[in-house]
């Protein structure tokens, strides 16, 4: 008896981008990941689910749906210090697609309540900062 091999779009480990959304699916955002076994069973419950190789083809897609993409300021992950992160599951590890920054410093100043709104509509950021704090 042999078993059978499923064909996924993504090898483990390798990078991929989909449309999220937040604010009860009000805006729409690029989401980064990277392809692992949970992936796996996202997609065999959903394989129509919209995948990216890159963010670009992501970004691409939604301007060409008439979409809005709100591009964050750009920031110096360096600069960042002093950070408490909420909703960190670590079941959802690799991912961690709940976890926002409840509180930080960024060049030596408290971010306010609207910078760390900005600083959370940037997945990629959180997450970045997000595995920094944890290794």
């Amino acid at each position: 008896m042999t078993k059978e091999t499923k064909k996924y779009p993504f090898n483990d480990g390798q990078s991929y981008w989909t449309i999220g959304s937040c604010n009860y699916g009000q805006d729409l955002k690029v989401v980064h990941s990277f392809w692992d076994d949970i992936s796996e069973q996202i997609h065999d419950e959903n394989p129509d689910r919209l995948l990216f190789a890159t963010e670009q083809e992501a970004i691409d897609y939604l301007s060409k749906k008439k979409l809005t993409l709100k591009r964050p300021k750009e920031y110096d992950i360096n600069l960042f210090t002093c950070v408490d992160f909420g909703d960190v599951c670590h079941w959802d590890y690799p991912d961690y697609c709940d976890a926002f920054i409840e509180e930080a410093e960024y060049d030596g100043k408290e971010l306010s309540e609207e910078e760390l709104d900005e600083v959370n509509e940037d997945s990629e950021l959180v997450h970045e900062l997000l595995m920094k704090h944890l290794h």
